[in-house]
């Protein structure tokens, strides 16, 4: 099958690689961000009347936009390389751009490292890597069936990583909510408190329900397209570039803890 075979290519390996390290770079950088907007709220429970904690929780509202764009960019970059893997992979483009080949090899000889654990490990190895990406595929399949099984396998990941982190959130508001409740503040205070003194908690917590909310919607969408035979799997491959380039979801953290599980999940689904 074309998709086995091209998704092990060299170039392919490396395509993934570098999405992964730019993913990651973009999961960090919003667990950076989570850590300072959940531990500023507690600060203030312990020193009320700060100024310089009042200038540092102003200073990190307006910091949080900086990181907001970076976030945005590594997730955005590595999106158009997940796209550009998938293309060649399905068979729908010959090559890669030379472009992305040339952006791939600037990381890959600055974090040589990283791209050989990636490259030489698939995602139920230890370490994890990259190789075998696609697993639920059947060597005797047709090429509109692989690619839908592929599709299949990338919402499954997907849905099972953001249910966790959705819960999560939720929970966190859950948490945010009964304290105020038993706060005995006013209605004025509580408003003048998520918006004004927990601004940075307040906007993180809201982007990113937001977010995995679109991201939900997508995969939804997707996992009912697939049932359709005549569905247009251009398509559906449009709405996956869409949800991958939504930052803020998918957690490396999550990830990582759940990914040996779900790969066994996705051979049970293959079996049956």
């Amino acid at each position: 099958m074309e998709i086995i075979d091209r998704q092990n290519e060299s170039d392919s390996l490396m395509i993934q690689a570098t999405a992964r390290l730019l993913y990651n770079r973009a999961d960090t950088i919003d667990m950076m961000q989570w850590i300072i907007v959940i531990t500023l709220p507690l600060l203030r429970l312990f020193f009320v009347q700060n100024i310089f904690l009042d200038y540092f929780m102003m200073v990190w509202f307006l910091a949080s936009f900086v990181f907001d764009y970076y976030i945005d960019k590594y997730t955005e970059i590595a999106a158009e390389l997940k796209k550009s893997f998938d293309y060649y992979v399905f068979g729908w483009n010959d090559n890669y751009q030379k472009k992305l080949i040339y952006l791939c090899q600037k990381y890959k000889v600055r974090k040589e490292y990283f791209f050989k654990t990636q490259t030489e490990h698939s995602g139920s190895d230890t370490p994890k890597g990259v190789k075998d990406w696609y697993t639920i595929i059947e060597k005797n399949s047709s090429k509109n069936e692989a690619i839908k099984s592929a599709m299949k396998e990338n919402i499954y990941f997907d849905k099972r990583i953001n249910n966790i982190a959705h819960l999560l959130i939720i929970i966190l508001i859950l948490v945010v909510a009964f304290v105020f409740s038993i706060s005995g503040i006013s209605f004025y205070e509580v408003l003048f408190g998520l918006f004004i003194t927990f601004a940075s908690l307040t906007k993180k917590l809201y982007l990113t329900f937001i977010n995995l909310k679109k991201v939900n919607i997508i995969n939804s969408n997707i996992e009912n397209l697939l049932c359709n035979n005549e569905v247009d799997l251009i398509y559906l491959q449009s709405e996956i570039d869409k949800k991958r380039s939504i930052s803020g979801t998918t957690n490396k953290f999550i990830y990582f803890f759940k990914t040996k599980k779900i790969h066994k999940e996705v051979s049970n689904l293959k079996n049956n």
